[in-house]
């Protein structure tokens, strides 16, 4: 896979919203490959499997909040907690404008919070940025500011 390019995990369980995220995608220079998953539960399979596996975790991946099973906080946080999962780049894409949840996930980690549909223009901005996430994976998240993807000094 080209270093430029990004296989991304989609999560989300609406299919029309499921099928409008994968067509912006398909849209986007930097994506390579899309695999979507329709739970919290099936995400958590995924990345954990990639881990033990041949096959590559995704570059950044797509979370929904509202999903069955495993909602998308306890999905985030098992990603957070995880010693090979906790620098993975996660954008939410809900339809949940909530202060609270924002919160939440700004605090857990997230790169960028979309209230459904998914904004193509800010979405290509991220993506040009995703390939200082990759150089900075061993480090700490701790001190980065994700907007600028550079250590607060």
């Amino acid at each position: 896979m080209n270093k430029d390019k990004f296989k991304v995990l989609l999560v989300e369980d609406n299919p029309d919203h499921a099928l409008l995220a994968k067509m912006s995608l398909d849209k986007l220079k930097h994506i390579s490959f899309v695999d979507h998953v329709i739970d919290g539960k099936q995400a958590l399979n995924y990345l954990f499997d990639s881990m033990s596996s041949a096959t590559k975790l995704p570059n950044l991946t797509i979370l929904d909040l509202n999903l069955p099973i495993v909602d998308g906080f306890e999905v985030l946080e098992a990603i957070r907690s995880n010693k090979k999962l906790k620098d993975l780049p996660v954008i939410i894409l809900t339809t949940s404008r909530n202060q609270t949840d924002v919160k939440k996930a700004v605090k857990l980690g997230i790169i960028e919070y979309f209230v459904k549909p998914l904004n193509n223009e800010k979405l290509e901005i991220i993506l040009n940025t995703l390939p200082k996430v990759e150089l900075i994976k061993n480090k700490s998240l701790d001190n980065l500011n994700w907007k600028t993807m550079s250590f607060i000094r």
